[in-house]
């Protein structure tokens, strides 16, 4: 019989940031452009909610600067990154990489990125991350989770406050929302996952470097694992493999 699998749709918010990220990319707005919610919302027909989400996704991906105050806001930064950003991006979208290579790169990345948040992370950023490990635990469904578990990773390497690495890890880091994860997140294995990122945030949270890289380098090779296990049995079971 054929498998038919859950049709993926995005997000309001992710389609506001794709359009925005693709102007930004295409030159329609130049370092320290303002990006003002108002102005969003007016474009998008989009609450002040998801014009937010969208404008953190684009932060996250090393495209926009928000800053605090009285001339606080949403700011296009300089060129540099955005070059980064969009070679990388491209790349993914169309070079085909592997999964197990992606992967492999994330997992290298995040007990350094998680190290860095422990120095640099603000108040604001530990909201962010405790508010999406809360929303992590929220939710049942599986294909959900996994999103807003890429939410926390995403708010986990923005705290480190490094535009270089932040370039870096944002595109390859979107692939959490890959529905891989789907085969073995059960509620079991859900609250596992949950429990792990509080333990990070608390270590991030308290400025204990060594201990918040030791703990997201745990939690990695836990993944690692489970993931070489699932592989390996369907490999045993594939007729193609081999």
């Amino acid at each position: 019989m054929l498998e038919i699998k859950p049709v993926q749709t995005e997000k309001l918010f992710e389609v506001l940031a794709a359009q925005l990220r693709d102007e930004i990319m295409a030159g329609e707005f130049t370092s320290g452009d303002l990006l003002s919610e108002k102005y969003l919302m007016e474009r998008s027909q989009l609450s002040r909610g998801s014009v937010r989400d969208a404008l953190r996704v684009l932060e996250a991906q090393g495209l926009v600067e928000t800053r605090r105050g009285r001339n606080g806001g949403s700011f296009v930064v300089e060129s540099g990154v955005q070059t980064i950003v969009q070679s990388l991006d491209a790349y993914l979208r169309n070079g085909n990489p592997p999964l197990r290579a992606i992967m492999d790169t994330v997992e290298l990345l995040e007990p350094g990125l998680a190290r860095l948040a422990a120095q640099n992370r603000t108040p604001e950023d530990i909201d962010a991350m405790r508010d999406a490990i809360q929303s992590m635990a929220d939710t049942d469904d599986r294909t959900e989770f996994v999103r807003r578990n890429s939410d926390w990773h995403i708010a986990m390497a923005r705290a480190a406050h490094n535009p270089i690495l932040m370039a870096v890890y944002q595109p390859i880091g979107s692939t959490l929302l890959h529905p891989h994860t789907n085969d073995f997140l059960d509620a079991d294995m859900r609250a596992v996952v949950v429990a792990a990122a509080r333990r990070i945030l608390d270590a991030i949270a308290d400025g204990d470097a060594t201990l918040a890289f030791s703990r997201m380098q745990k939690h990695v090779d836990a993944y690692h694992a489970i993931r070489n296990e699932l592989d390996a049995a369907a490999s045993a079971t594939d007729p193609t493999e081999g």
